[in-house]
């Protein structure tokens, strides 16, 4: 059930994703002086870029400050079973 549903997903992100890059939708950024203009598709997948990097960055920082806990047990177990052997 939870693969249909994956599938399913997929699906409507692929129908999203096509009829969203057949759309003659712009988008207009003004920022004065400048002017950015950007087809809709396009800004949709940098945003998903984005979102894609600043989540691998936040896994990776949980990731960094975890790590001396983890070294921290890996040590005590490792010493644990070295004093059982012993």
């Amino acid at each position: 059930m939870k693969y249909l549903v994956w599938i399913l997903v997929l699906f409507a992100a692929a129908v999203a994703i096509t009829s969203l890059s057949h759309s003659a939708a712009y988008l207009l950024l003004v920022y004065p002086p400048y002017r950015i203009e950007l087809s809709l598709m396009l800004f949709v997948l940098m945003l998903l870029g984005v979102f894609i990097l600043a989540y691998g960055v936040v896994r990776l920082l949980a990731a960094a400050v975890q790590m001396p806990e983890y070294v921290r047990q890996f040590r005590l177990e490792k010493a644990q079973v070295k004093g059982r052997e012993l």
